[in-house]
């Protein structure tokens, strides 16, 4: 059931950050891509980390964001335990 709930989440926020794209809302088109991250199996990571990094690009978030964070998110390439070890420090900067 987990797993389930897992799911709709991930598609529930993938078509939120499309809705708010194609509104023009790119602030919160940035912040629903920043947490399709949390996804990753559900949606693939190049995907997410690209997604996100375009809609920091347009949004005015990336003045909040560093240089490094949105290069971070256009050129990703990570093995499972890159992702994993990236996972728990993205996790870590949110608290």
């Amino acid at each position: 059931m987990q797993e389930l709930v897992r799911w709709w989440e991930a598609v529930h926020y993938t078509a939120l950050r499309r809705r708010c794209a194609e509104a023009g809302m790119h602030n919160l088109a940035a912040k629903q891509a920043t947490s399709l991250l949390r996804y990753i199996g559900a949606v693939p990571a190049d995907k997410a980390f690209y997604e996100a990094g375009e809609q920091h690009a347009l949004s005015a978030t990336l003045a909040q964001a560093t240089r490094y964070q949105y290069v971070l998110f256009l050129h990703t390439s990570l093995t499972v335990q890159e992702f994993s070890r990236l996972h728990e420090v993205l996790i870590c900067l949110s608290q």
